[in-house]
């Protein structure tokens, strides 16, 4: 498993900590050094109502079939969690390397509804890039 992106001590603070961790069994964790294509796949809600989504999970898997893509999920952090991580600057992040999402070839969205689409411009600006 990759270095966590969040300190011990800050995961201490959070709710539930497991949501920013990763290594759940049926993911996918590739070396990025051999792969063409490294893709966020960003859902625009925490992580208990992304993984529930059957359509990211068919994604998520049809991606990650490829030997030269590696599909990482990116969540968006809940309240306690999001607070930390502006106080410290850390960025959003892919769940499975622990890596900003910036340093990704393509950050990809789905968006549901009307209302996730505040998610978009959020990680838009918290990804410190322009997309």
């Amino acid at each position: 498993m990759s270095k966590l992106m969040i300190a011990d001590n800050i995961l201490e603070q959070v709710q539930s900590p497991s949501r920013y961790i990763g290594g759940e069994i049926n993911t996918y964790n590739k070396d990025i050094e051999k792969v063409d294509i490294r893709f966020a796949f960003c859902f625009p809600d925490v992580y208990e109502v992304a993984m529930s989504h059957i359509g990211m999970q068919i994604l998520y898997h049809y991606f990650n079939r490829r030997e030269d893509v590696f599909c990482e999920r990116v969540f968006a952090p809940w309240e306690d969690l999001e607070s930390q991580m502006r106080k410290h600057q850390i960025p959003l992040f892919t769940l499975e390397s622990q890596r900003p999402i910036k340093e990704n070839d393509f950050i990809g969205f789905t968006l549901q509804y009307e209302m996730s689409y505040q998610y978009f411009k959020y990680a838009r600006s918290w990804a410190g890039t322009n997309i």
